[in-house]
Formats: C-alpha cells, sequence, structure tokens
C-alpha cells in the first residue's frame, strides 16, 4: 500500500499518513485525525462527502 501525502497550506508542510487513498478519505469524513490534515474544513466530520 501506498502512503498517502498531504500538503497543508496552511502550516506549509507536507505530512504522510500510513493508510491508502480510501481510508485516508474515510479517517478525514469521519473527523478521526487528531486535527484535520486538510487545508479546508469542508470535508470534516460529515457524514457523506456529497451531503
Amino acid at each position: 500500500m501506498w502512503p498517502v501525502l498531504v500538503y497543508n497550506r496552511g502550516d506549509a508542510l507536507w505530512h504522510r499518513y500510513d493508510c491508502g487513498m480510501v481510508q485516508f478519505l474515510l479517517q478525514v469524513l469521519r473527523a478521526e485525525f487528531d486535527k484535520c490534515p486538510l487545508g479546508d474544513l469542508s470535508l470534516w466530520g460529515r457524514d457523506s462527502a456529497t451531503s
């Protein structure tokens, strides 16, 4: 499995997550990280990416 690398523009840093992309996105949608790894909170803690 390839790790996910995320560039957070707010921090201006790259972060590595040792999970696949699907698992990473699920964890973002479920707010399972200590803080949002993205610079945008629009998907953070949502039940669905489309609602």
